[in-house]
């Protein structure tokens, strides 16, 4: 097809009609150097043509492509997809349809997908995994027609929960029903120290290993969320940070120092191991985090009693470790601290056994949600 070149482009004139008064006539005064090709039906869609795609002499172009598209066997479908209160959900992947490049057909803007199918009937799922609020899916069945667009629509579906915790890192979503959420972190408790000890003239020294710090805890509240931002939730590893978004936890409570003994002919001085700490106020949901560790005992066999360890902070915080006692040194809720390592000074050359240090309980992030 060729353009209309002209000199004079958009020019017309104005030809009164004889006998008949204020009627024209419009006549081209372009002074065309190229006439074009002339939209008509014989350029557009010539009735072979539109035979030839199998289809009526009163065809419009669109038909026409449309049959070119959708040859025998394949359908055209348009998804619309939809959240539980009927809000459109973007950026969703629908499976059992593809693009003309077959590629993954993503929502637009208003919730439509637009792709193709061989088979008929066809169901089409949308991946909702990322949304907290949501099912993990959500999918229509229809049995499509040939030379149409076909039209299907899907209303996710709402899940029963309106809280939840991870104690590993992840990336979430709401769909648009959701107004705001609240949400809570701890940071992962640190492991307890080892024990220390040193021999000089005559003069012993054991000191238990200080207890585990706690994580610290983080609460967000009344948090507006605006579709489909991803909130990051990162779940801190033993003695690291959780995050919610861009907001750190903070230094938690610190563990319980170690117990401290000197001996000598002229020393008999022991000193106790302080407590770990308590920790509390992980509010969304209301969930139980650990303490921090308590701090280790300490024995030199030259001299007297070994000096007792002391306990962890509630809840779950690790016990400072005595040899031959059955406590539990290890921290045991999300966040915990790690309780102290006995520490145990022996012979001339003050040979020390630092001990074992219980091990601290990574972080855990938790969220709870609104809707509209």
């Amino acid at each position: 097809m060729q353009d209309r070149v002209s000199l004079y482009p958009g020019r017309v004139k104005l030809a009164p009609v004889p006998g008949q008064e204020n009627t024209f006539d419009l006549v081209r005064a372009d002074q065309p150097t190229q006439e074009g090709t002339p939209l008509n039906k014989a350029s557009l869609l010539k009735d072979a043509t539109a035979a030839i795609l199998g289809l009526p002499s009163t065809a419009v172009p669109d038909d026409a492509f449309l049959a070119l598209a959708l040859p025998a066997g394949k359908y055209a479908i348009s998804v619309t997809v939809k959240s539980p209160g009927g809000r459109p959900m973007s950026g969703i992947s629908l499976s059992g349809i593809v693009t003309a490049a077959g590629s993954t057909v993503v929502t637009d803007e208003n919730g439509v997908g637009f792709g193709f199918s061989t088979s008929s009937p066809t169901t089409i799922t949308a991946d909702t995994s990322a949304f907290l609020d949501l099912t993990g899916t959500a999918s229509v069945t229809l049995t499509p027609k040939e030379k149409i667009v076909n039209e299907a629509e899907i209303i996710c579906m709402r899940g029963s929960a309106t809280k939840a915790t991870f104690s590993a890192s992840k990336t979430v979503k709401f769909s648009p029903d959701v107004s705001e959420y609240d949400a809570s972190a701890i940071g992962g408790g640190e492991n307890g120290k080892p024990g220390t000890g040193s021999q000089k003239r005559g003069t012993y020294s054991a000191a238990g290993g200080d207890g585990g710090k706690a994580g610290g805890v983080l609460n967000l509240g009344k948090q507006p969320y605006t579709y489909p931002d991803a909130i990051s939730l990162v779940v801190g590893a033993v003695g690291g940070v959780s995050k919610i978004g861009e907001a750190f936890t903070p230094a938690g409570v610190p563990g319980g120092k170690g117990a401290k003994y000197t001996y000598s002919s002229q020393i008999d001085n022991p000193i106790a191991a302080t407590a770990g700490s308590d920790t509390s106020g992980f509010l969304y949901p209301p969930t139980q985090v650990g303490g921090s560790g308590g701090g280790g005992g300490a024995y030199i066999t030259e001299g007297g009693n070994p000096v007792k360890p002391a306990a962890g902070g509630l809840p779950g915080g690790g016990h400072g470790e005595e040899l031959g006692m059955p406590y539990k040194t290890d921290g045991t809720k999300p966040g915990a601290g790690g309780g102290g390592a006995q520490a145990t000074l022996s012979g001339e050359a003050g040979n020390l056994s630092p001990g074992t240090a219980g091990k601290g309980v990574a972080g855990l992030v938790g969220i709870m949600w609104r809707y509209k």
